[in-house]
C-alpha cells in the first residue's frame, strides 16, 4: 500500500473512531446530565483538569519524539517505555500525597476521594502508550480505531450503569478508568506480540529524545493552562455547582475540534515526519491541513451559537439551561 492509500485509510478510520468516540461521549453526558447534580460535574471538572496537566508529565513528548525519529532503536524504545512507566507511577504517588491539599484549597471534601481514584490512571496508561505511538507511526489506524472504539463503548457502558444505579461523581471517575484501562490492556496485548520491551534502560542512549520531548512537554503545560486556567479559577471563586454548568458548556463547545482536528492531525504529523526533508511538500500539506480544518470548524461553530439554546435543551434537559449563554 502506498503512502498516499496508508494516508486515505488512516483519515478514514480516525472519522469512524471519532464518530463513534463522540456519539459515545453526547449519550453519556446527555444521561448522566439528567442523573447527576451539577457539582459532581465541579468536583470531576477540576480533578480532569490535574489529571490533564499531570499527563504531560507522564508521556514527557516522547509520543511525538516516537514519531519524528524515523530510525529509533531497539534500546532507545526500551528506555523510553520504561521512563514512562516510571514517570507515571511517581505522578500515581504524587497525586495521592497532595489529593487532600487540592481538596482543601477547593474546600470540597469530595474531590479528594476523586482525585484518589483518578490517580490510578498513572499507573494503568503507561503500559500503552508507547505500542500506540508505534501503530501511529506505522500508519496502522484500522487498529488504532477499533481498540479505541472499544475502549469508548466500555467506558460508556461503565458510566451510564453506575449513574442509573448509583447517581454521583463516581459515574464519571470509573468511566473514564474503564476507558483507560480496556484501551491500554488492548494496545498492550497487540503491541507486545510485535514488540515485547526487554529489561534494558540506557539513560545516554535517549538524550535526544529528551531534548525533544522537554520543549513538546513545556509546550504542551503552557497551552493547558492557558486552557484550563478558567476551570480552575471558577471552581475556586464560584463554587463547584457553578464550575458544573460552566463544564457542560466548555465541554459541548470544545468536542468538535478535539473530535474533527485529531481526524486530520493524527495521520498527517507521522506522514509528514516521514517526509521531513521534503520542505516544499511539508508546506503544501500543512496548508490544506489547515484549509480542511478550518473550513469544516468555522460553520459548526457558528450553529453552536445560533442554536445554543435548542442543543442544551435536548442534549442535557431545562435544569442546565444556564448552559446557554
Amino acid at each position: 500500500m502506498s503512502l498516499k492509500q496508508k494516508t486515505l485509510s488512516g483519515v478514514r478510520w480516525t472519522t469512524l473512531s471519532s464518530v463513534v468516540v463522540v456519539v459515545a461521549y453526547l449519550l453519556q453526558i446527555s444521561i448522566l446530565s439528567r442523573y447527576l447534580a451539577k457539582e459532581d460535574f465541579g468536583i470531576v471538572s477540576i480533578a480532569m483538569v490535574v489529571l490533564g496537566l499531570a499527563q504531560a508529565f507522564v508521556d514527557m513528548g516522547f509520543s511525538n519524539a516516537i514519531i519524528h525519529k524515523q530510525d529509533a532503536t531497539k534500546i532507545q524504545l526500551d528506555t523510553l517505555y520504561w521512563l514512562n512507566i516510571i514517570a507515571g507511577f511517581t505522578i500515581f504517588g504524587v497525586l495521592w500525597l497532595s489529593a487532600s491539599s487540592i481538596a482543601l484549597f477547593y474546600s470540597e471534601t469530595r474531590l479528594e476521594d476523586v482525585l484518589f481514584w483518578i490517580a490510578f490512571n498513572f499507573v494503568i496508561q503507561p503500559f500503552g502508550i508507547q505500542f500506540k505511538v508505534l501503530l501511529q507511526k506505522e500508519l496502522k489506524f484500522n487498529t488504532v480505531s477499533k481498540i479505541e472504539i472499544v475502549g469508548a463503548i466500555a467506558g460508556f457502558l461503565v458510566a451510564v450503569t453506575w449513574a442509573i444505579m448509583s447517581p454521583s461523581a463516581y459515574a464519571l471517575v470509573f468511566g473514564f478508568l474503564t476507558t483507560s484501562f480496556v484501551t491500554t490492556f488492548l494496545f498492550f496485548a497487540n503491541g507486545f506480540k510485535v514488540n515485547p520491551p526487554s529489561f534494558q534502560f540506557k539513560y545516554a542512549e535517549v538524550s535526544d529524545f529528551m531534548s525533544f520531548g522537554m520543549y513538546q512537554m513545556g509546550e504542551r503545560i503552557i497551552n493547558y493552562f492557558n486552557s484550563q486556567f478558567d476551570v480552575l479559577l471558577i471552581g475556586k471563586l464560584l463554587g463547584t455547582e457553578t464550575l458544573g454548568v460552566y463544564s457542560i458548556a466548555k465541554q459541548l463547545i470544545l468536542r468538535p475540534a478535539q473530535v474533527i482536528n485529531p481526524i486530520v492531525t493524527k495521520v498527517t504529523f507521522p506522514v509528514m515526519a516521514k517526509m521531513q526533508n521534503d520542505i516544499p511538500q511539508l508546506r503544501s500539506i500543512y496548508i490544506k491541513t489547515i484549509n480542511y480544518l478550518s473550513s469544516i470548524n468555522f460553520p459548526i461553530y457558528g450553529a453552536l451559537f445560533i442554536l445554543a439554546e435548542p442543543v442544551v435543551l435536548v442534549l442535557f434537559g431545562e435544569k442546565w439551561l444556564d448552559a446557554v449563554i
